[in-house]
């Protein structure tokens, strides 16, 4: 049975309730993100969307910008790309945000783009 990607989102939801542990926060973020790239990889063809990756773009940005490209599923396209670009600061880098919003929203975002596919 394939894995359910959504349940990354429960995840990420559990995980942003711990609103003092930034750990816990920047995980959140980097579960959301996960769910909402491999539901959009997973139906990307029943949306009409071909992710074909270009020299110099990697799977991620090349999924985002295929959406990008077909009208009805644009929003999803832009929300992805801003939720890869979050994940990216929650992962990789020093810096001071409001982790508990940022998890927050990466969760809410994430589960609208999944309710759109």
């Amino acid at each position: 049975m394939p894995f359910a990607w959504a349940d990354y989102l429960t995840l990420a939801a559990t995980l942003a309730a711990r609103t003092g542990d930034e750990a816990s926060l920047r995980s959140a973020i980097s579960r959301a993100y996960y769910a909402a790239y491999n539901s959009a990889v997973e139906k990307a063809a029943a949306h009409g969307v071909s992710i074909v990756r270009v020299t110099g773009t990697g799977p991620h940005e090349a999924c985002w910008m295929a959406y990008q490209t077909v009208p009805a599923v644009i929003r999803v396209g832009v929300t992805g790309d801003r939720l890869k670009v979050l994940r990216h600061k929650a992962d990789y880098r020093q810096v001071t945000l409001n982790w508990a919003k940022e998890a927050a929203t990466a969760v809410a975002e994430a589960q609208a783009l999944i309710s759109g596919l």
